[in-house]
């Protein structure tokens, strides 16, 4: 999925990529593939779930203290 994600990195790390449209890859197991992926969503991201070929959206948690 990455190598045809239409955004370009913008930052990152050894085992992450964040992208310009708010996505970020992730190497969980860091074995030089990602296996997660989530893009920033309004209240919370959307989490794509390969074995499903499907996105899943979790909201944020709205009862952190102010």
């Amino acid at each position: 999925m990455f190598e045809h994600w239409p955004a370009a990195v913008s930052g990152g790390g050894e085992w992450t990529s964040y992208m310009a449209d708010d996505a970020m890859f992730l190497d969980r197991d860091q074995n030089d593939y990602y296996d997660y992926v989530e893009i920033s969503g309004d209240g919370g991201v959307w989490v794509y779930d390969g074995a499903t070929d499907s996105w899943t959206f979790r909201a944020y948690d709205d009862n952190q203290a102010s």
